[in-house]
């Protein structure tokens, strides 16, 4: 079953509003087995709008049309509607006095250009609104042939849609259109990016059908596989996911760090490093506290975070992590030497079992030939050793300092998953982004 959104608005188109409304729908659509062909933006216009809701209506089972409903002048999807499906507007008096009852609860008045939010399309029904004045309005039409034209029109202030689709709209939609069993898989990964994680999955295609099929979502943190299996049954859908779940994890199981949608990197290091009884202090230049921030925003983290430095400028990494100057001097605070004694100097100083530092230069400025920017050492130090990192990387100063911040986590997360070969699960929240290894 095909489904498309239109959300309605000058403000979406320029930029004063996010229009989160389609990302949300789109979200509960596919959960409920829906294909969404197309999401629009259309402005206040009503030759537009009349435009595309013919448009898009013949194309789809399902049309939902977000905004335009409140009793302003700019407020045209009603009149669009009358006139792209024909259906001239008729003033409902049942309506009326639910808006005016509503407006009486909150000891207002109703104002008079609230009454055009009681005007409903010929043949159509509304759907009621219980935080807000506009109601939504419905049309549905069945066909010999069993298809279904259906569309849905509901305000857009968030909170309102939310609200009527959860309690309305989407129990219709359970209850009267069956629709294939869908069942959703996400793999996260880190440590590689999208192009090098294809390649790793050599041979995939065989296994991608329309029955199943998988989205690469590269983000700072790493590439988020989507996996979304369909079938008759559920145990089908479930089956086809699970065959393609398999070959990925035989082929790039060492990127992989969660299967749960909505972990961090951060969180999963967090908890490995409780599950292995290890504890963590940070020295941090280029990322000027960032890592530290990351893992402390998971509750919990003063188990393991132990403390961090700022050692943003060489005199404080000299002074307070005791890195030698000569090697200050001789390599610049731009290297390998100087990231592991900062690494050692706070594990030893915090007493901690691992040390983790980065220094950098994220630019704009700053670079040379030999360290252009981007370029940025990361080390991490435990008993008995230390491993370190060089990162080249050609971003603008905040998504180098994301992806540096991704790096360092993914550091300790390798070291931390050798120590016993397991990948560990937890709950946190990933960011879509480009890819760092184009």
């Amino acid at each position: 079953m095909i489904a498309s959104i239109v959300a309605v608005g000058d403000e979406l188109l320029i930029g004063q509003v996010v229009n989160t409304n389609a990302s949300w729908l789109g979200e509960r659509l596919t959960a409920l087995g829906w294909t969404v062909h197309e999401q629009r933006v259309v402005g206040d216009d009503e030759a537009q709008l009349v435009e595309v809701f013919k448009q898009v209506s013949h194309r789809s089972n399902l049309t939902v049309i977000c905004g335009g409903l409140g009793p302003t002048h700019d407020d045209r999807t009603r009149s669009a509607i009358a006139s792209a499906f024909d259906a001239p507007l008729v003033f409902d008096n049942e309506t009326w006095s639910t808006i005016q009852e509503r407006f009486a609860r909150r000891k207002r008045q109703a104002a008079p250009t609230n009454r055009v939010q009681a005007y409903v399309p010929t043949g159509w029904r509304t759907i009621s609104n219980a935080h807000g004045t506009a109601p939504g309005l419905s049309f549905e039409e069945r066909h010999s042939d069993d298809s279904i034209r259906l569309l849905v029109v509901l305000p857009g202030v968030p909170f309102e849609l939310k609200a009527m689709w959860t309690s309305v709209v989407e129990p219709h939609l359970l209850a009267s259109i069956p629709t294939p069993a869908i069942v959703q898989k996400t793999i996260l990964t880190a440590g590689i990016g999208e192009s090098d994680l294809q390649v790793v999955l050599d041979g995939l295609e065989a296994l991608v059908s329309n029955e199943v099929t998988l989205a690469f979502l590269p983000g700072t943190q790493g590439v988020r596989l989507r996996l979304t299996g369909r079938g008759e049954s559920t145990d089908a859908a479930e089956q086809s996911v699970a065959s393609l779940s398999a070959f990925i994890h035989s082929r790039a199981r060492k990127f992989i760090y969660s299967e749960v949608a909505g972990d961090s990197l951060a969180a999963h290091v967090g908890r490995s490093l409780l599950h292995h009884g290890q504890t963590i202090a940070l020295a941090e230049s280029c990322t000027g506290g960032g890592i530290s921030s990351a893992l402390t925003d998971i509750p919990g983290a003063s188990a393991y975070v132990i403390g961090a430095v700022v050692a943003y400028c060489n005199s404080v990494k000299h002074q307070f992590l005791e890195v030698n100057s000569v090697d200050l001097d001789r390599h610049g605070a731009v290297s390998e030497p100087v990231a592991i004694q900062m690494a050692q100097s706070i594990r030893r100083q915090f007493d901690t079992t691992l040390g983790l530092s980065v220094t950098g230069i994220m630019g704009p400025g700053g670079g040379t030939p030999d360290k252009p920017v981007g370029t940025i050492w990361l080390a991490l130090a435990y008993d008995g050793g230390y491993q370190t990192k060089l990162l080249h990387l050609a971003h603008d100063r905040q998504t180098s300092k994301e992806i540096t911040i991704a790096a360092a986590l993914n550091l300790v997360r390798t070291y931390l998953d050798g120590l016993t070969n397991e990948v560990y699960q937890m709950s946190a929240s990933t960011s879509r982004a480009s890819d760092p290894n184009r």
